[in-house]
């Protein structure tokens, strides 16, 4: 096998153009605090305490629990009394006989020999992959009560397959029928948007319930999904034209299409996003486009990037929500100028901070195709100026070989291999009765000097080509490929002569 000298660009360095028409809403980090950990709560098929590594076994999955922590829990209340004592004493006081430190009994710290098969356990893993890993497992007495009900079966992790076809997902490696599951998407912040398996993506968080009474089929009743696709502006409405044909808002200077938008004028009476819309008609539309207020702060979900805006949602809400934000893919980053481009939007992020460090935005990490979310300096408006910029990288890479025609791996000091990458998505859009179907293409143009590697790549189907003048001779070969969250394609591009016709 050769030696591969692939040279891996980062997108931002070495665009020469793009241009996105309709460009897809890639994965984003917008994680509620807490939502990210992986759990599979269950009854225990069995624990075998002392093989090599010790394992336990939960809907069917054996899972390594060498270095998992254990809290056996099921003792005469379930839980942890220490430092409540009875009548006055202090939580040391043992006069009940109990011990009061919730290790199982005695003063031996619960283990997997505390286990008992039949029993719900709770078990958190590091990670979804092969072979799992717990870290936690604790199994959940009869006088338990955390607030889940200890029938429920649930699985919360990474989507690592959707099959809208077959209206299945798979999480843990299970492949589970959702074909009769209520589908619920949100957008991270805690707002729900319209959806089905159709929009969901691998590398998507989950929560599935399943019907215990099924076991051992794997049956889900509800599916909630963080869609970290979704395409988000907040910010002050500045106007609405809700007579229009079709009616619009307009925030940020941009125009936005509401005509099948669900509207949520009432604002949030509870404080939380998505709840206390308690003024809706009978759509659910809170007063509609005509109860919006310019001036007051508007959250819309939109169906794409693409031109012209068309919101799925919006929903104003009150002064105590977070600021001005844009998330979207980025179109476009200047180092130079120190600017990024969302939604057609030139953000100034010269003093913003990546991800939560300090400034200056470190431009190698930011990539075209990444979403974005930008939380802007609302002081500053109607300036775009960024206070953060948070990125996550859309999850699909692309490593190709290009070769001469004779085989032989190009690798020279002179940047004459052309790249152009142009990769195409169906995004379909859910809006009560009405489904809307947007086509995005990305348009990535690059240079290099042989091999190359491309991440932060947007999945969907692509073309790939390459083209190559030395010596006055034009050489180009191209080649589909079809790109996937969390995958890397490895392709091998072996050049041909191009005759002048």
């Amino acid at each position: 096998m050769r030696q591969r000298r692939s040279h891996r660009f980062m997108l931002p360095l070495v665009l020469l153009a793009l241009a996105f028409v309709m460009a897809p809403a890639s994965r984003v980090a917008a994680h509620e605090e807490g939502n990210s950990v992986i759990t599979l709560r269950a009854p225990l098929d069995a624990a075998d305490c002392t093989a090599t590594p010790p394992t336990i076994t939960v809907l069917g999955l054996t899972i390594d629990v060498s270095t998992a922590t254990f809290g056996a829990g099921h003792g005469d209340s379930g839980e942890n009394d220490n430092n409540q004592g009875d009548d006055g004493d202090n939580g040391n006081n043992q006069d009940d006989g109990e011990n009061d430190d919730d290790q199982g009994g005695g003063d031996t710290p619960p283990s997997c020999a505390d286990l008992v098969v039949g029993q719900p356990v709770v078990v958190t893993f590091a990670s979804d992959a092969a072979p799992l890993v717990a870290t936690s497992v604790k199994q959940r007495g009869d006088g338990e009560d955390d607030g889940e009900p200890d029938a429920d079966v649930e699985i919360k992790a990474p989507l690592q397959a959707v099959d809208s076809t077959l209206l299945t997902v798979t999480l843990l490696g299970l492949t589970i029928d959702a074909s009769t599951a209520t589908i619920e998407g949100n957008d991270g912040e805690g707002d729900e948007i319209p959806t089905d398996l159709t929009q969901a993506m691998p590398g998507e968080f989950a929560d599935v319930l399943l019907d215990a009474t099924k076991l051992p089929a794997l049956v889900a009743t509800h599916v909630k999904i963080r869609i970290d696709t979704v395409v988000v502006l907040q910010a002050p409405l500045d106007a609405a034209d809700c007579a229009a044909t079709p009616p619009t808002i307009t925030v940020l200077g941009l125009t936005i299409d509401v005509s099948t938008a669900s509207i949520h004028a009432g604002g949030d009476d509870d404080g939380e996003d998505g709840e206390g819309d308690d003024g809706d008609d009978e759509d659910g539309n809170g007063g509609g486009c005509a109860a919006l207020v310019p001036g007051a702060l508007v959250r819309v979900v939109l169906a794409s990037d693409a031109t012209p805006l068309v919101a799925t949602q919006v929903k104003q809400i009150g002064e105590d929500d977070e600021g001005v934000e844009v998330r979207a893919p980025i179109q476009a980053a200047d180092s130079g100028a120190m600017t990024v481009t969302l939604l057609g939007l030139v953000i100034d992020v010269s003093t913003a901070g990546l991800d939560g460090g300090a400034p200056p935005v470190d431009f190698t990490k930011v990539v075209v195709g990444q979403i974005a979310e930008a939380h802007l300096d609302a002081t500053k408006l109607p300036a775009l100026v960024a206070t953060t910029l948070e990125v996550t990288d859309v999850g699909s890479d692309v490593d190709v070989e290009v070769d001469d025609p004779s085989g032989t791996e190009i690798d020279d000091p002179t940047d004459d291999v052309d790249v152009k990458v142009d990769i195409k998505k169906t995004v379909t859009v859910h809006n009560g009765a009405k489904r809307v179907k947007t086509t995005s293409i990305v348009h990535v143009h690059t240079t290099g000097h042989g091999s190359f590697h491309l991440s932060g790549l947007p999945a969907g189907a692509a073309k790939i080509s390459v083209t190559r003048v030395q010596a006055g001779v034009t050489m180009a070969r191209s080649r589909g490929a079809r790109l996937k969250v969390n995958e890397t394609q490895n392709l091998r591009l072996r050049l041909e002569p191009v005759h002048a016709h």
